[in-house]
Parts: structure tokens; sequence; C-alpha cells
């Protein structure tokens, strides 16, 4: 995400709606919408966080982080449109997804990041 967080680990607690234009944002009458996060690494200009969602909201990770002043890098919608050419794509990846099932299985999936996110780092400051 773009700039640097205050807290090495946060929760961001906010109601979420959608708006006409598709886009979400927080408001008070929206649905209650919860996302953890910890800073996984500290970039030039950015910050990788690791994040996790309670609820599961439409762009509820790119709404929350731009919420509270850092948009996720490469996002056209929530982010600085002036720093948007930089990036070849919005800079998410999703490298765990895990849930229980009605039956009460839990599942567990894990993805390497691409390439061209692991470029992005790289050029960043990413060892």
């Amino acid at each position: 995400m773009q700039g640097a967080v205050k807290e090495e680990r946060a929760e961001i607690d906010k109601p979420l709606k959608q708006r006409g234009s598709g886009r979400m944002s927080v408001a008070f009458d929206g649905k209650s919408s919860l996302t953890r996060y910890a800073v996984a690494d500290k970039l030039r200009g950015a910050t990788l966080l690791e994040v996790s969602i309670v609820t599961g909201r439409r762009h509820q990770i790119r709404a929350h982080l731009y919420s509270i002043g850092h948009p996720v890098l490469g996002d056209g919608l929530y982010g600085d449109a002036a720093l948007q050419y930089k990036f070849p794509r919005l800079m998410l990846h999703s490298w765990r997804l895990r849930f229980t099932n009605i039956a009460g299985k839990t599942s567990s999936f894990e993805a390497d990041p691409p390439e061209d996110f692991m470029g992005v780092l790289k050029a960043l400051g990413r060892n």
C-alpha cells in the first residue's frame, strides 16, 4: 500500500456502503466491515501488509486502506490517479485463502505472488 502506516498491527472497523459508481465507501449506515493488518515489510514509499478480512465486503481491503489514507498501489478506483501509471496492475495478491465450509471442514489454499508483483516489490527495495 502507499505510504507508511502508524501501527505495526491494527484493525480497521468501519462500515462500508456501495455508492452508485460501484465504489464502496465508509458510511455510518453501511454494513459492518472488519479488516486486520500487520506490517510485513517497509519499502520505499510503500508498505507491504499481510491483511485478513473478518467480513467479506466488496472491495473491503481497498476501501478500508483508502479510508486510512493508504490506498493499494496500482488502484485506479481508490488510489491516487497520478501514481497509478507506475504500476502494472492493482498490487493486491491473495497468497492464502482459508475458509470453513457448511459441513465444518476447513480448507486452505496458497499461491505464490506472480512475477510482476515480485518485480514491483524488488523495485521498491524488498530483497
